[in-house]
């Protein structure tokens, strides 16, 4: 960015949507979800060098739009932290390399924490399940 403080908050939002749609759709590997966090990383760091161009009290859709993008943001590095972590598929969750549902390791809820300027701490816990009423079971279409 040439001028800092002058680049349109929306121009980051629509590059992560880019990215989030080449690197962490429904079909995902490894390779293409690091690509994302480090995508992510530069477009966080340019956000925090932009800045609300409208400086309106009433009805301000740059401040909202830039609030949309700081929380996108955000919740874009946790699902691909997430989806990095989870080395598995389930559901719509598909990672190419790692092909199988894993209900030994992964039957459990993925919860993340906030971690200062690092990626969020990811922990783990178990998912409740009546087996006798609902079993787990592979998705098969």
């Amino acid at each position: 960015m040439d001028n800092p403080g002058t680049e349109l908050v929306e121009d980051i939002a629509q590059d992560l949507k880019t990215t989030m749609t080449n690197n962490c759709g429904i079909f995902r590997d490894e390779a293409r979800l690091q690509q994302a966090m480090r995508e992510i990383k530069a477009l966080q760091a340019r956000f925090r060098q932009a800045r609300v161009m409208d400086k309106s009290s009433r009805f301000n859709t740059d401040v909202l739009a830039t609030l949309e993008a700081d929380h996108m943001l955000t919740f874009s590095e946790v699902i691909v932290a997430g989806a990095l972590a989870r080395q598995e598929s389930r559901g719509a969750h598909s990672r190419t390399d790692f092909p199988k549902r894993d209900d030994e390791k992964w039957l459990v809820h993925t919860v993340a924490h906030k971690n200062g300027a690092d990626s969020p701490r990811l922990s783990f816990k178990p998912v409740t399940i009546d087996w006798e009423k609902y079993p787990p079971q592979e998705r098969k279409y």
